[in-house]
């Protein structure tokens, strides 16, 4: 008998993962290491995927990324909703910038060109 193969976990799923993280630390402020955060530079209320967009918006590869439009997305990308429906949209984009090497480092995370621009998107609304 063999055993199944392992199962992967998406990017998106790991993005959607810090997400969800981050609202549910927002909304338990009884805990002491939730309490702490603000006295360590993160703000509780803070949208960990904009903050994200915002660096890379602000980094080196800024404008470009800024300049560089969502082929295929008709809507604006201006809450996180609306982000996950753009990056399931371009699924295909995402894995052939993968693939050739086409990738932006930001705040450690390794993303594809396209993923860096929703993220800019998304920070500018």
């Amino acid at each position: 008998m063999t055993a199944p193969p392992p199962r992967s976990v998406s990017r998106r799923t790991v993005l959607r993962g810090a997400a969800t993280g981050a609202v549910l630390l927002a909304a338990t402020p009884a805990l002491p290491l939730v309490a702490g955060c603000g006295t360590l530079g993160f703000g509780t209320d803070t949208d960990h995927l904009r903050a994200l967009g915002a660096s890379l918006r602000d980094g080196p590869e800024g404008p470009r990324l800024a300049a560089s439009g969502l082929t295929g997305v008709t809507r604006p990308v201006v809450d996180e909703a609306t982000l996950f429906e753009a990056l399931d949209l371009l699924d295909d984009q995402v894995r052939a910038d993968l693939a050739a090497g086409r990738t932006v480092l930001g705040n450690g995370w390794l993303l594809a060109d396209t993923e860096a621009v929703a993220l800019v998107a998304y920070a500018r609304s």
